[in-house]
């Protein structure tokens, strides 16, 4: 079964508007929507404030307020896409907890009807009345609604079928309403024209209305109508109107004040009007307005270049008017446009990050009125990707071809934390451990570190303050006490401990005491006195291999493995022991709670068997609990509850393994299963294990190859990965010039700096503007992106606007230009592709690019180019050769290597040495060994199979798919998606044929541009894929039979539970879906929504929803599985985003 998650969530902005969601008239939100979410924000002094985000389980076509009768609180009317159209309405509720709630839902499925083509929304009266929802062609929904809610609702056929645009009338009468509508008639003409809408009956005039007669609007490009409130004050307005927005001019036209003209009734209006006045439009096209004021008078316009301009209705005298254009400044090409308070603007954006923008009065020296408060980053949409690992740090990440128009960039994505360096210190090679120490146990700060080599060790003194930042190192002279020609096992400081006379009961007081542990000597040192208080020295000529010490004990292991706890008392040792003959790999003290005084366990780790044993720290030191089936040694241990003094506690064994990988084992003193484990792999060095604290909860610091932070979250434990690498040693610092922050050692010196961001997903922009990147490829050989541009001249609308394609080479680490090479005019990048040919007996790296170009009298292209680049040079500056270019008979739709040689998708076929035409057009190909898979966008997939220099057909798939794009692991095993669906294919050796069998398919309501084959510790093979919405998600699938049936199980439970807005199934949600809508006998098969499983992880363990999950609705669908393996199941899905 493969498990579908959300890595990133979709970030393309398609709809907002501002609203009052409770009755406080002065608390004010903004509603925004991202594909299939909506999120509510509340609108601050401040700033914008996240209350809530839902999930609609559909894409949002359309976004409304309704108010009602005596109050400011509205409601929400939201509609959905096909195939399965719906209109919901939602209630916001406040409180601890708030959430938007579904009060209604309709159904606006009609059989055997055409989706609108141009107009796929609705609209809402004025008065919150009625509402008007256009979903098929030639058809409207008409609701009549009372304080938001719906009242009756009845479809109303109307005679304009290509419509383009549609609102309600303002007009000076309240007696009716009048819908304005746009549209284009059978001589491609655009038309504008009204009809009368009767409520309650619902019924549209078959004939045009007299407020605003059937007219031919000039402009052929006209879509947008927007309606205008009448102003009693100026004749030229008094009875309302509409502006017509075209792509070369903007008209305004009046309300007509006759009633009825003769004609009307009979089909067509006897009466045309002319626009009472119209202004040039000189930017590209409109793509989102925002009325201004409430009178109307103003309205700012944004064009898909992102140019802002202010639009006003200007009165000359009482009877006559003229139209105004300002321009603002550039903003994110914007999808919608939100007026909020104190003129603040919220810019929602598809193609590149949303803003909060103000618009100044005065022009600055920029010429810009606009000034970009805040940013939300906004991926969208991504049309390739790469997945990298540029700096061999062991941890990868994304790199997106992502935005358009004006706002084109790469995106690079992470995961995790990341490092703020603020020290480093020189001259300290070799460090394999350090230790920062106080000058008194009791103080906040930490004033010296300790630091040791194999064979030495040093003292440094911390600065204090900001004017002298450097270490001050201390020597033998400074500090006696200390052993400095010997390597230092552990260092802290301690406690002073005593018993008074007559008592049992130890008492616990600060002191200046230290302890260091060496192989030879337990020392103490006052560090007031700056001298030797005690010392203590393994009995027998023992030498000391190991160490740990809590804040008043000290555990020592022997070289043969007898293991000792020291207790300093009145400056003397009391010493307890534990016999012991195996050889130890690793111990760790550890304490009930932070300001413990002393450690009541000890976790002692084994070099023969790769265990692990907990001992009660006393006289007998009684084993309590052991850990088995470990599958590296331990190296670093740690005992830790991450909900310190909360209840229920989360008490967990965490295990650094020699081998590079940290285990993880919930601690609650019971037989351990193995399914509770988790495994985090971080490189192959030996793991050094830290505590450390951020907002009073505990965090464990895990380095070696790489680095991860791991803490508490949704109930379970997250992996934040960490920008560190190689590092031997870290320790938590406290010091007055450096709070909260780590010192870290590698075999260069010491590092000082501050964790920052834990948990939090990082997105760097590298903008590129009008050159929008198109196609991306990594090159390991020479560490450089190539990628493919398209720019696009920024033109008047109307204006034909030509574009220019590039091939650009970036360094991977800083992204700055190599080289650009210019395309031919009319040429454009199609593909680009790192490809491994064979040259003297040897693979060599190239970039592939493939083009097209593009004739406007041509339905297909017809000719392409291949080009062949080499890079040369990695450390200096990369030179750049074409080295080989052919000719194309189409456009080069996909390119790729086999065998040492090149395959590329021409139209209708590959050309490699030979040909294969069996297609109608590939789009997308895929390789592995001698096998490769083409998807057909008309058709479906094939399997092909190289032989010599032709190609052969092993098996294709003959359904109507029309695939987008496709990937594989392992040539068999094939998955893909078209414009709504995720589905995969098996290829299967019958006696005498190959055959391909369908088995898998899911419904995502995304496009999905690029498939990432990758690797998973726990499920396996893993597919990263991105959308077209931002949406970055992992395809995961499991190789273990049970675990499929274990999921398969918990899905069908938890789908009696829970239910998406309007109680929609998770079986209407993911049911695969086609042109032609949803069908009954097509249903989910071979995946699961990961983020719905996941959905178990909120509930409370004694909930009816848990009880009803795992009981299921009848006996036999009763799950096996303990609530603790459920989670271990569930926590391994989470753990991929």
């Amino acid at each position: 079964m493969k498990v579908v998650n959300t890595y990133h969530s979709p970030t393309s902005v398609s709809h907002s508007l501002k609203c009052c969601l409770t009755a406080d008239p002065q608390l004010e939100h903004l509603v925004v929507v991202r594909c299939n979410e909506l999120d509510v924000y509340a609108i601050l002094a401040d700033g914008l404030r996240l209350q809530c985000t839902l999930d609609v389980w559909g894409r949002v076509t359309s976004l409304k307020a309704l108010g009602s009768s005596g109050s400011t609180e509205v409601k929400l009317l939201l509609t959905t896409d096909h195939p399965d159209p719906r209109l919901l309405l939602f209630q916001y509720v406040p409180g601890h907890s708030p959430h938007l709630e579904c009060t209604e839902t309709i159904s606006l499925l009609e059989k055997n009807a055409r989706a609108a083509e141009y107009f796929c929304t609705s609209i809402v009266d004025p008065t919150g009345d009625i509402a008007v929802v256009s979903s098929y062609v030639g058809k409207l929904k008409v609701l009549e609604l009372s304080d938001g809610k719906c009242v009756s609702n009845s479809d109303a056929p109307i005679r304009e079928l290509n419509l383009l645009s549609a609102t309600f009338l303002r007009t000076a009468s309240r007696r009716s309403s009048t819908l304005g509508f746009l549209y284009r008639n059978h001589e491609q003409a655009v038309v504008l024209t009204s009809h009368n809408l009767k409520v309650p009956e619902g019924d549209i005039s078959s004939s045009p209305s007299s407020v605003l007669p059937e007219t031919v609007v000039s402009d052929p490009t006209a879509s947008i109508l927007i309606a205008v409130p009448p102003h009693a004050e100026d004749s030229w307005n008094a009875l309302g109107g509409v502006l017509v927005v075209g792509e070369e001019t903007i008209y305004f036209y009046s309300n007509v004040k006759n009633a009825k003209k003769k004609g009307e009734g009979k089909g067509k209006s006897s009466k045309t009007i002319d626009p009472v006045a119209q202004i040039r439009w000189p930017y590209s096209q409109i793509t989102a307005w925002a009325q201004v004021d409430e009178e109307g008078t103003r309205y700012l316009l944004g064009d898909s270049f992102g140019r802002l301009v202010l639009l006003a209705l200007i009165t000359e005298n009482a009877e006559n008017s003229k139209l105004g254009l300002l321009y603002l400044g550039e903003i994110s090409a914007p999808t919608s446009l939100t007026v909020l308070p104190s003129q603040f603007i919220f810019v929602g954006s598809h193609f590149g990050d949303s803003q909060l923008i103000r618009i100044e009065q005065t022009r600055p020296s920029d010429g810009s009125h606009i000034q970009v408060i805040e940013r939300f980053k906004n991926i969208a949409p991504i049309v390739d990707a790469v997945l990298v690992d540029s700096d061999n740090s062991g941890q990868n990440e994304i790199v997106t071809c992502s935005g358009g128009q004006n706002t084109g960039s790469l995106r690079i994505i992470r995961n995790g934390a990341n490092f703020a360096v603020d020290a480093v210190v020189d001259g300290v090679p070799d460090v394999i451990a350090v230790w920062p120490l106080k000058a008194h146990s009791e103080s906040d700060e930490e004033k010296f570190l300790l630091a040791t080599t194999p064979v030495a060790t040093y003292l440094y003194e911390l600065p204090q303050n900001a004017r002298a930042p450097n270490l001050s190192r201390l020597t033998e002279e400074d500090y006696p006490g200390f052993k400095f020609d010997e390597r230092t096992l552990a260092a802290s400081n301690v406690v002073r401990r005593s018993v008074r006379p007559g008592e049992t009961k130890a008492h616990y007081e600060g002191s200046s005491n230290v302890v260091q542990v060496t192989s030879s000597e337990v020392v103490v040192i006052d560090m007031a006195s700056r001298t030797r208080e005690a010392h203590w020295l393994p009995p027998n000529g023992s030498s000391i291999v190991l160490a740990d010490i809590s804040p008043s004990q000290i555990c020592v292991v022997m070289t043969e493995g007898k293991i000792v706890v020291l207790k300093l008392e009145d400056g003397k040792f009391e010493v307890t022991g534990k016999t012991n003959t195996r050889e130890v790999s690793a111990v760790s003290f550890s304490r009930a709670k932070k300001t413990a005084p002393f450690a009541s366990r000890l976790a002692v780790g084994y070099w023969d068997d790769f265990s692990v044993e907990i001992f009660e720290v006393g006289k007998t030191m009684p084993s309590v609990a052991r850990f088995d089936r470990i599958a590296g040694v331990p190296r670093s241990l740690l005992l830790i509850d991450f909900e310190e003094g909360k209840a229920p506690s989360r008490r967990f064994l965490i295990i650094g393994q020699g081998d590079g990988r940290v285990v993880t084992i919930p601690y609650d003193k019971k037989p351990q299963d193995d399914s509770d484990r988790r495994i985090i792999a971080l490189g192959d060095a030996p793991v050094l294990l830290s505590k450390m604290y951020a907002e009073n909860r505990p965090i464990v610091l895990a380095t070696g190859s790489r680095s991860a932070l791991l803490s508490w979250k949704k109930d379970g434990i997250l992996v934040s990965p960490l920008l560190l690498k190689d590092t031997l040693a870290a320790a938590p610092l406290q010091s007055k010039l450096y709070p909260s922050s780590l010192v870290l050692a590698s075999l260069e010196g010491l590092t000082i700096g501050r964790v920052v961001d834990i948990a939090k997903l990082h997105i760097r922009t590298i903008p590129m503007g009008i050159d929008n990147p198109v196609r991306i490829s990594y090159q390991a050989e020479s560490n450089t992106f190539g990628i493919g541009r398209v720019s696009t001249d920024i033109r008047p609308a109307g204006v034909l606007s030509t574009s220019r394609s590039s091939f650009v080479v970036l360094d991977a680490r800083s992204f700055a230009l190599s080289h650009s090479i210019q395309l031919e005019l009319d040429e454009e990048v199609t593909a680009v592709e790192t490809v491994s040919l064979s040259s003297s007996d040897s693979l060599e790296a190239f970039y592939a690019v493939g083009t097209m170009y593009y004739d406007a009298k041509e339905r297909e292209p017809t000719r392409g180019r291949i080009l062949l680049f080499s890079v040369i040079g990695e450390k200096t500056l990369p030179v750049v050769h074409c080295v080989a270019k052919a000719d194309t008979n189409g456009c080069v739709f996909s390119i790729t290597s086999m065998k040492g040689k090149l395959v590329a998708a021409v139209n209708s076929g590959m050309v490699k040495l030979g040909e294969w035409n069996h297609n109608y057009i590939v789009t997308s190909i895929a390789v592995h060994d001698d096998k490769l898979i083409t998807g057909d966008a008309v058709s479906s997939i094939a399997v092909l199979q190289l032989q010599d220099t032709k190609f052969k057909t092993l098996a294709r798939d003959y359904g109507p798919l029309w695939p987008l794009c496709i990937s594989t692991t392992d040539g068999d095993a094939i998955i893909g998606a078209n414009s709504d669906n995720l589905f995969s294919f098996k290829l299967h050796q019958l006696p005498d044929k190959m055959m391909l069998d369908q088995d898998g398919e899911f419904r995502i309501d995304e496009i999905v541009n690029k498939f990432i084959p990758g690797i998973s510790d726990i499920f396996t093979p893993k597919h990263v894929f991105f959308t077209s919405t931002g949406r970055i998600g992992v395809i995961t699938e499991s190789v273990d039979e049970a675990h499929s049936m274990n999921l398969t199980s918990l899905l069908r439970n938890l789908s009696h539970v829970v239910h998406g807005p309007g109680e929609m199934t998770y079986a209407d949600r993911r049911s695969p879906v086609s042109a032609k809508g949803k069908s009954d006998g097509h249903p989910i098969q071979g995946f699961a929504d990961g983020d719905f499983l996941e959905r178990i992880l909120d509930f409370d363990p004694s909930s009816k929803e848990m009880q009803k999950t795992l009981e299921g609705k009848t006996p036999a669908e009763k799950i096996e599985l303990t609530q603790q393996q459920i989670k271990s199941i569930l926590e391994s899905l989470r753990s991929f985003h």
